[in-house]
């Protein structure tokens, strides 16, 4: 009997706080809101390390068409492998969570260039910057989705 309750509590928790993030969705409205914007992704491959710690992260599927190419990498290595396959700059994407509040959030997005040569060589690896900018995201509790709201800052440089 407590093995029942317990996986009925599993599944009515893990059913309660099942979140997720579209990230093709993610980038393409953060990218199409202002003119120009969109040729920073049009076309391009972008590598994605999945964080071990943050689930919600969806790159697996595609609901709409769109004119970029997430490839999800499980870790530095195999990032490493992807760099040494190709024989042009490669774009990493990157997102971080910069604020956490009820039913929102703020995460930076960056966009870098780098190369098998430039990554590996030296005593760090070495990215070309291409694009940062920090977007507001609210959580949708009919879908259980967080979607884009709006963006707060484009950069012109990077932040370190």
């Amino acid at each position: 009997m407590k093995k029942l309750i317990l996986l009925l509590f599993l599944f009515l928790f893990s059913s309660i706080n099942a979140q997720e993030l579209n990230l093709y969705s993610l980038i393409n409205k953060s990218y199409s809101i202002n003119k120009g914007d969109y040729s920073t992704i049009n076309n391009k491959k972008l590598t994605f390390i999945i964080p071990k710690n943050i689930s919600f992260l969806k790159t697996n599927y595609i609901e709409e068409k769109y004119s970029f190419e997430i490839i999800p990498l499980k870790n530095e290595d195999d990032f490493k492998n992807f760099l040494k396959s190709q024989n042009d700059n490669t774009f990493l994407f990157d997102i971080i969570i910069d604020n956490i509040y009820e039913n929102s959030l703020v995460v930076t997005l960056k966009i870098m260039s780098t190369n098998y040569k430039m990554y590996s060589e030296g005593s760090f690896p070495f990215y070309i910057f291409e694009d940062e900018r920090r977007v507001l995201l609210k959580y949708n509790n009919k879908s259980k989705k967080w979607v884009f709201s709006k963006i707060i800052e484009v950069s012109d440089e990077p932040h370190i």
